[in-house]
């Protein structure tokens, strides 16, 4: 189960409708929102072998908050689906994590 979610805009152009990325600083791999060409933010992630679409709303601050959000229920649903692991289930830990 893919765990990734992307942050994508909606922008009107000449010939139609088409998704773009946000634009991205090289440097610091971080979003420039200075730069956008649409109000309309989406996430999108993959599920059942398709990509889906959400509207997050037209701020940064909502799209960043709806990704999260949706990072930590596609992680949820992979532990239901697949089981928990715990790496160190056969030490034994007194209540503060040590050994």
């Amino acid at each position: 189960m893919h765990r990734k979610v992307n942050i994508l805009q909606y922008v009107k152009t000449e010939s139609g409708w088409t998704w773009k990325p946000i634009p991205k600083n090289g440097k610091k791999n971080t979003y420039q929102w200075s730069r956008l060409e649409s109000p309309h933010l989406y996430i999108t992630w993959r599920e059942h072998n398709g990509r889906r679409y959400q509207k997050t709303g037209s701020t940064p601050s909502e799209a960043l908050e709806a990704g999260r959000r949706k990072e930590f229920e596609l992680a949820g649903r992979a532990v239901l689906q697949h089981g928990w692991k715990n790496p160190g289930k056969n030490r034994s830990h007194d209540q503060r994590g040590r050994c």
